[in-house]
């Protein structure tokens, strides 16, 4: 089998990569399982991904350099792989392999007449880096720090307005930084430290979770499908965050629980581990290929009692829980981290307008599923008050028969809470988490 070059993979990736229309963690997924001779799947995810996230200041440099106003879409990709090792990569590749590589990307795609123009414009931008990235230090304007940190200026603004300039530029420097993976033991077959001693003996190194009593975080990012415990179905894959969001619930063994939009069936995974595999389980999402993903999810974890449903949440019928989960389709600026093309994929009137609108309908039509004396838990993976607290404040307004309650966790609760200690609340800057949203109310009797 010939063996696929890593950098060329990461082309293909990107010349696949529409910012608004792409969902580049599913590009990159298809494009390895299609290519299992690449030489370094590691780093073709770096590649793909450290491109994406620098987007900004590497197209400005390019901008700034290429005596051609209007570039062919696949050159430019090789100059945005090529500046991303130059610029960010430089302690890790070397200066030549950078230039040398990019110049014979493209030969290899069919444009040697091309590769003259990448070298000068690599070279030019290389020197040209130190004027246009600004300079370690303070950072004086939104326009700048959206530069620096590369995001989109409107974003910047927004942050800057509502936690002041250092706050923001930690914000944004946490959210360039790919973190390690985090894990939930699956506790129906292994106790936390059970699984970390096993993962030890595997050669994976991790530590345990701030928050989670169940999350381990891997010190290195290992190669998964290697490990011989994540086949057997000893772990999932989930931010520490994320993993407290069945804890906010809070169910019962026997007791009925409704997920609603449950995509993949993370969340409810953690809730039937909480529930020692017995609650009564009814999850709902209106994609077929989320819920196959939630059923394989379902099976490899081992889990009982858990009923899946394609159907639209707004029109569910004849359905009642104790305990209902809302863990809300939203613009997703709480995991930036992991995923960098969400800040070029969303826009200002998705967080003011799009997204709450929608988060409000379901919302609403969610407290229509809630028993008597039930629970009711709203949740989001963004940043954005309008798609969090406004959310629920305009809920309780428009519904005296629920009442908000104070959220309870099971370590460190009150590091987990907003300022007014209503909501369940974590920045990524502040808790090296994803940024999460969460609210626990309770339907009245």
């Amino acid at each position: 089998m010939t063996v696929t070059s890593a950098r060329l993979i990461a082309l293909d990736i990107l010349n696949g990569y529409k910012p608004k229309n792409t969902n580049l963690s599913e590009l990159l997924g298809l494009a390895l399982k299609k290519t299992p001779s690449v030489d370094d799947p590691g780093f073709v995810r770096e590649l793909v991904w450290g491109t994406v996230r620098y987007l900004k200041p590497i197209d400005g440099l390019i901008s700034d350099c290429a005596t051609k106003k209007t570039l062919d879409p696949e050159i430019r990709n090789i100059l945005r792989l090529g500046l991303f090792q130059l610029v960010y990569l430089k302690n890790i590749v070397p200066e030549y392999a950078a230039l040398n590589e990019s110049v014979e990307l493209a030969r290899k795609i069919g444009r040697p007449q091309a590769a003259g123009f990448v070298n000068a414009v690599l070279r030019k931008a290389q020197k040209a880096q130190a004027g246009i990235l600004p300079a370690e230090g303070k950072v004086a304007t939104v326009e700048e720090m959206a530069l620096k940190f590369s995001y989109p200026t409107w974003m910047v603004k927004r942050w800057f307005a509502r936690f002041g300039e250092k706050e923001t530029a930690d914000l944004c420097a946490w959210g360039d930084r790919p973190g390690n993976l985090t894990i939930r033991a699956n506790t129906a077959k292994i106790s936390r430290d059970d699984l970390k001693n096993t993962l030890g003996e595997e050669g994976a190194v991790t530590e345990d979770c701030k928050y989670s009593p169940a999350g381990l975080r891997f010190k290195s990012n290992p190669r998964l499908e290697a490990l011989k415990s994540y086949k057997k179905g000893l772990f999932f894959v989930q931010d520490e965050a994320s993993q407290l969001i069945p804890y906010l619930l809070g169910s019962e063994p026997e007791a009925a629980v409704l997920d609603l939009c449950c995509g993949a069936g993370i969340k409810f995974c953690g809730i039937g581990l909480l529930a020692q595999n017995r609650a009564r389980i009814t999850a709902v999402d209106s994609s077929a290929p989320q819920l196959q993903k939630a059923g394989e999810n379902i099976k490899a974890y081992g889990l009982k009692n858990i009923t899946l449903i394609k159907a639209d949440v707004l029109k569910l019928k004849n359905i009642r829980a104790k305990y209902v989960l809302l863990d809300a389709p939203c613009s997703g600026l709480g995991s930036v981290s992991r995923k960098p093309d969400i800040k070029w994929n969303r826009t200002e009137n998705d967080i003011t307008e799009r997204y709450p609108k929608l988060q409000k309908e379901l919302l609403s039509a969610a407290a229509g599923y809630v028993e008597p004396g039930g629970t009711l838990v709203y949740s989001t993976c963004t940043t954005e008050p309008e798609e969090n607290a406004g959310v629920v404040e305009a809920f309780l307004g428009a519904n005296a028969g629920f009442a908000l309650e104070k959220p309870g966790l099971p370590l460190l609760t009150e590091q987990l809470l907003s300022s007014d200690g209503r909501f369940f609340e974590t920045f990524t800057h502040r808790q090296g988490t994803d940024s999460f949203f969460g609210a626990k109310m309770k339907r009245m009797k």
